[in-house]
C-alpha cells in the first residue's frame, strides 16, 4: 500500500480483520471510520472488480473517499436512477439499496466482482424483503457471488436478534445447529413463544441465547467500542399532555384498541399508528408544543440539530422557527443536495437550526461535529439504536465538547409508554452486540 491512508488508532487492525475474514461484519462504533478500514483493504488486496450498496446519502461519499485513499485509480459509476445502463468497463460499480431490485438482475448477468461491500447492511435484515433476498439469497443472491463480502454497520442488530438470522443461517448455517430454520431461530434465540390467538409473539431471549449469540458473532464480527474524549448529557424532557392532545390519544386508543396490547407486544403497535391519520395529527401538536422549549434553548447554543419523524412534523418546525433560518434534510431531498445543505449549516453563521428526518439524516452527515453539540428529538421511531446513530452524528472523531441529546415525549403518553419499552429493547440488544475488542484511550 502506498502512504494515501495514515490509521487512526485501531484501523489497521480492522484492515486486516476484513482481509482474513472473507464474509465480515465490521461493526465498529460510529465514528470509528469503518469508510477508511474498508478502502485500505481494498488496498491490499489489490482489488480491482467491487461492487459497494449503500443509502443513497452515502453513494457520493464512497466515491470521494475512493478517490482520496484507493491505491488504483478506480473507473467508478454510481448508479442514478432506474433507467442508466451498467457500465461493464468499470472497476466499482456504487449503488444505494432501493435500486438493487431494478439492477439485481442486469449486475448478476453483465458485471463480475470480487468483492461486494454492504453499508450500512442492517438496512438488509429482513428475510421475507425483496432486496434482502437479493443479496443473501444461497444460490441467487449478489454477496454469495463474491470472493469477499463485506457488512458494514455501527449498529448490526437495531431491534431484536432476528436482525442477525439473514447472515447468520446463509454463511454460517454450522454454528446456529437445529436454528437454521427462521421459525426455529425465533423460539431459540428470539425469546418467541406462542400468543393466546396461536400467533407466535417475539418476547425477549434469554441469557443463556443472548450470550450464545455473542459467541457466534465472534467468529466473524469486529465491534470496538472506545472512550471519546467527549462526553453524553441524554435527557428525557417531560411536556405536560394539552386537551387537544388527550381528545386525539384517546380515539386513538380506541381505533387500535390500545388496552389489547401487552408489555411483550406494545411494539407491535408502531406501524399501526404511523398509518393512522390522527397519530400524525398528534405529531404536529407534539411539534407545536416543542417550539417553545427550542426557542428557548437556542438562547444559549449556537447552533441545534433537531431530529423528527413525520413529514407535518417537520413542516410545523419549519414554519416556527422560520427566525434561525432552519436547513432541512427529509426522505424527498435527493442525495446529491443534501451535501450541499450539510455545508450550508456548517458554513453559514446564519442557518441556526438543522432539522432532520430520522431516517434520513441518522446514516453519513459527516462534519456536523465540528459546528454543533446540541440535538433534540422532537419524536422518535422507537429504535435505540437508530437513535444512536443520530446522536452519532455529533457524538463521533472531532466532536471537542460534551453532546446534549434531549428526547422530547408527552407525560403520560403513548410515545412515553412505548419508549419505555424501547429503551429496554436497546439494553438487550447491547448485551448481544457488544464488543469483540476495546480500543484503549490514550488520553
Amino acid at each position: 500500500m502506498n502512504d494515501k491512508i495514515t490509521f487512526k488508532e485501531g484501523q489497521k487492525a480492522g484492515m486486516e480483520f476484513l482481509v482474513s475474514h472473507a464474509t465480515a461484519l465490521l461493526a465498529d462504533d460510529i465514528g470509528f471510520g469503518k469508510t477508511v478500514e474498508v478502502i485500505a483493504a481494498l488496498n491490499y488486496l489489490k482489488a480491482k472488480k467491487i461492487l459497494i450498496v449503500c443509502p443513497a446519502t452515502m453513494k457520493d461519499h464512497w466515491e470521494e473517499k475512493l478517490k482520496e485513499f484507493a491505491d488504483y485509480p478506480y473507473r467508478v459509476q454510481v448508479l442514478y436512477g432506474t433507467k442508466m445502463k451498467l457500465d461493464i468497463a468499470a472497476d466499482v460499480w456504487i449503488l444505494n439499496y432501493d435500486l438493487l431490485i431494478t439492477y439485481y438482475t442486469r449486475i448478476k448477468k453483465q458485471i463480475r466482482y470480487g468483492v461486494s461491500v454492504y453499508d450500512e447492511s442492517h438496512r438488509i435484515k429482513n428475510m421475507e424483503g425483496k432486496r434482502t433476498r437479493r443479496v443473501f439469497h444461497p444460490k441467487y443472491g449478489l454477496a454469495p457471488r463474491a470472493k469477499y463480502r463485506w457488512f458494514i454497520t455501527g449498529t448490526p442488530q437495531q431491534n431484536r436478534p432476528i436482525d442477525l438470522y439473514p447472515i447468520l443461517s446463509v454463511f454460517f448455517p454450522d454454528l446456529l445447529g437445529r436454528a437454521t430454520n427462521y421459525r426455529t431461530y425465533q423460539y431459540k434465540f428470539c425469546g418467541a413463544y406462542d400468543g393466546i390467538d396461536g400467533r407466535m409473539v417475539l418476547g425477549f431471549p434469554s441469557s443463556r441465547a443472548k450470550e450464545d449469540l455473542f459467541k457466534m458473532l465472534k467468529y466473524f464480527m469486529l465491534r470496538r467500542e472506545r472512550p471519546r474524549s467527549h462526553g453524553l448529557i441524554w435527557q428525557e424532557i417531560h411536556l405536560e399532555k394539552t386537551r387537544e392532545y388527550q381528545a386525539l390519544e384517546d380515539q386513538q386508543k380506541q381505533r387500535v384498541e390500545y388496552d389489547k396490547y401487552t408489555a411483550e407486544n406494545l411494539m407491535d403497535i408502531i406501524p399501526i399508528l404511523n398509518h393512522q391519520q390522527l397519530w400524525h395529527e398528534a405529531s404536529k401538536l407534539v411539534a407545536k408544543q416543542s417550539l417553545d422549549h427550542i426557542k428557548d434553548l437556542l438562547t444559549s447554543v449556537d447552533k441545534l440539530l433537531v431530529f423528527a419523524y413525520h413529514r407535518e412534523s417537520i413542516g410545523v418546525l419549519l414554519e416556527g422557527l422560520k427566525a434561525y433560518h432552519p436547513l432541512v434534510i427529509h426522505g424527498g431531498i435527493p442525495s446529491r443536495k443534501r451535501t450541499d445543505i450539510k455545508n450550508a449549516f456548517i458554513t453559514k453563521p446564519t442557518h441556526k437550526v438543522f432539522i432532520g428526518q430520522i431516517d434520513s439524516m441518522g446514516e453519513g452527515m459527516d462534519g456536523l461535529q465540528y459546528v454543533c453539540c446540541n440535538m433534540v428529538f422532537v419524536e422518535t421511531n422507537y429504535s435505540p439504536k437508530t437513535i444512536k446513530q443520530c446522536v452519532g452524528r455529533l457524538a463521533r472523531e472531532g466532536q471537542k465538547h460534551s453532546v446534549m441529546a434531549q428526547l422530547l415525549l408527552i407525560k403520560g403518553g403513548i410515545s412515553q409508554d412505548i419508549w419505555k419499552l424501547a429503551s429496554k429493547k436497546g439494553v438487550v440488544i447491547d448485551e448481544i452486540v457488544k464488543p469483540t475488542h476495546q480500543i484503549e484511550s490514550k488520553n
